[in-house]
């Protein structure tokens, strides 16, 4: 059986054909090209959070101790650009002293001074407080050894 379309027939079935065709093509452009331009765009974004670092964990009563708070980035590499402020604190029922509550980070570091004159172990938190984007919070135990008065 053959089938006889008409002029008419064989025309729209033509433009159609075409107007399929032109739209394959408009998506697959679209697509490489869009894959381009978000190539192009792309970034490295690695998440920065904030690091907690001392020489020592564990300490004897009423010796002091450097913290040193780092912004560093997945790769554990300090992130220099950060000049955001945090905020440190012990545990509630720690009565450990702080140099500093709150610090300003300076190319991507800053440090305080903790002393204790009383046996126990103390959780200290820093957590961002303001700056270009927020930062992980980073949290350390530290022991401190000796008789209390």
């Amino acid at each position: 059986m053959v089938i006889i379309m008409s002029p008419i027939n064989r025309k729209d079935a033509i433009r159609t054909s075409v107007a399929v065709l032109y739209l394959v093509l408009l998506l697959f452009f679209a697509v490489s090209f869009g894959m381009n331009w978000i190539d192009f765009f792309k970034t490295d974004v690695k998440v920065t959070g904030l690091y907690l670092a001392t020489d020592k964990q564990v300490i004897n009563l009423g010796e002091k101790i450097r913290i040193t708070i780092m912004a560093v980035d997945d790769d554990g590499n300090i992130d220099s650009s950060r000049n955001d402020f945090v905020e440190i604190s012990t545990n509630p029922e720690s009565r450990a002293i702080l140099s500093h509550s709150k610090v300003k980070l300076e190319n991507g570091r800053t440090y305080v001074t903790l002393v204790d004159e009383y046996q126990e172990t103390i959780v200290l938190t820093a957590r961002w407080a303001d700056g270009s984007s927020s930062l992980r919070d980073d949290v350390i135990l530290i022991r401190v050894l000796g008789r209390s008065s």
